[in-house]
This record gives structure tokens, C-alpha cells and sequence, in this order.
């Protein structure tokens, strides 16, 4: 019979070449895991937000961001797994050991999760160009992501779907929101458009000794009338603009280009 250190030895190192054996789980498996995990995170977030019913917003959205660091750094430590990972059959181990993590490691990944979701999940875009496909979380932490059960034809064809469609959403919103956003920057023209209006303003009062609501007056004063019009039809609706003005000071108002439905339009305002 093999001594005892011997067997628990020869039993350490079977566990140690199975794991380095264990396959890196696709873009898609992740991307379908973090989304389980997200969404089962916001939805207990909003459930408990609307119970409180707290005034101190800002307090609450980083308590609940403490919360899903915490629940993804301890469900990720050991031989736990988060919900999304479970449902997956996935797995975050030591990219070095391939040993299971430590709550520190683990910490520090979670860490790396919730950078993501302030940066439109930018880091995990890191997944499609590494050729282990690692993700911003990963290279903090020195960890990697292993399929740790094999799955049918079927469950594979139906994670790559769901997997691609979340990319996609996800391309969607960061190319939408923060390299081209059409609506957005029109809102941002239109306040600039009110300031240049405000120094007319100034202008007419310094010049005439009164402040005017004659928009048409203000685009002589600015040097380019035919620009100066251009630029107010461009950046505000036809309706909703407005001038008021008093003896010693004034509004302005108007509703942006910001949205394709003119009833959603942004009011973007100027007052003296």
C-alpha cells in the first residue's frame, strides 16, 4: 500500500494537470455569464432601492456597487462560482497556478468588473483581441476563464447567439454614446448656441442701452446674420425658442435638435 502523502500527492498533481487541461471558455460564454450576473444584480438593487425608498441616490449606487464587488469577489474565491458562471458551466482560476482563487485575487477582479461597467464595458472588448481572452478584469487580477463541463452542439449554438447579440448591443452602445452621438453633441451645440446669444445680448445693451428679444437685431450684431440663422435652425426646433427680457437682466430658451421625437427635445436655458 502507498503511504499516505504519497496518494495525496499523486491525487494533488491529477487535480493540477486536469485543470490546466480545462479548455478557455469563449467570448460568448462570458459575455452570457456577466449578463446573468448583471442583471441579477440590478434587479435585486432596484427591488431593495424602491422598498427603502432612499433620497441619498449617490450613497445608495455605491453601497449597491460594494454589493456586487462583494458578492462576485466571494462567489469567485475557492471552488465557488457566481450564478452566471454556474449556469454557464465556467470557471475563473489562477492564469499562472491554475489553481483556484484567493479572495484577494478575486477582490481585485471584481474590482476590475465594476471599471468596466463605468467605462460601457470597454475592458471586456480587451476578450476579443487577446488570444487567451483575457479581459480587463483578468489582467488585474492574473486570472483566466476555463469551461469547466462540456456542452452539446445545441447549448453551444444557442450561447453563441445570445453571446453575439450582447456584443453587438454592446459595440451598439459605446459606438452610440461615447465616439458618435449625433443627439447628444446637438444638445452640447445648442447650450454653446445660447451663449453666443447671451454675448449678443450684451452687446445690444452696451450699444442701445437695452436688452432685446428681436432675435433677428442680435444676428446683425454677430457679424454673419445668414451663419447666425443657420446655426439656431440648425441646433433648435422651430418652436419652443424664446427671449425674455427685463431692465437689468434676461432669459433664453429653447428646445434642442437632441432627439428624434420634438416632444422629448431637451429645454436648454440661459439666464442673467
Amino acid at each position: 500500500m502507498e503511504p499516505l502523502n504519497q496518494v495525496m500527492q499523486n491525487q494533488q498533481s491529477q487535480i493540477h494537470v486536469n485543470t490546466s487541461d480545462l479548455p478557455r471558455a469563449s467570448v460568448f460564454e462570458r459575455a452570457v455569464a456577466f449578463v446573468i450576473d448583471f442583471m441579477l444584480w440590478a434587479t435585486v438593487s432596484s427591488l431593495v432601492y424602491k422598498v427603502i425608498n432612499t433620497s441619498h441616490t449617490v450613497i445608495y449606487a455605491i453601497l449597491s456597487a460594494l454589493v456586487f464587488v462583494l458578492y462576485a469577489a466571494i462567489l469567485s474565491t475557492g471552488n465557488l462560482k457566481t450564478v452566471g458562471k454556474f449556469l454557464l458551466g465556467i470557471k475563473v482560476i489562477d492564469r499562472k497556478t491554475k489553481q483556484n482563487l484567493t479572495f484577494g485575487q478575486a477582490f481585485l477582479r471584481a474590482i476590475g468588473y465594476i471599471i468596466n461597467i463605468f467605462t460601457a464595458f470597454l475592458g471586456f472588448a480587451f476578450v476579443l483581441f487577446s488570444p487567451k481572452r483575457l479581459a480587463l478584469e483578468d489582467l488585474l487580477a492574473g486570472t483566466e476563464v476555463v469551461t469547466t463541463r462540456q456542452k452539446t452542439a445545441a447549448e453551444m449554438t444557442l450561447i453563441s447567439f445570445l453571446g453575439t447579440v450582447l456584443i453587438i448591443g454592446a459595440l451598439y452602445f459605446v459606438y452610440t454614446n461615447l465616439v458618435f452621438n449625433p443627439y447628444k453633441a446637438m444638445k452640447a451645440s445648442a447650450e454653446k448656441q445660447l451663449v453666443k446669444v447671451a454675448y449678443l445680448e450684451e452687446l445690444h445693451k452696451k450699444h442701445y442701452g437695452v436688452y432685446t428679444t428681436d432675435l433677428l437685431r442680435l444676428a446683425l450684431l454677430s457679424g454673419d446674420a445668414v451663419q447666425f440663422q443657420r446655426d439656431m435652425q440648425q441646433y433648435f426646433r422651430p418652436t419652443g425658442f424664446k427671449i425674455g427680457i427685463s431692465e437689468d437682466g434676461y432669459y433664453i430658451q429653447g428646445r434642442a435638435k437632441d432627439n428624434a421625437d420634438p416632444e422629448k427635445s431637451s429645454m436648454v436655458y440661459f439666464s442673467k
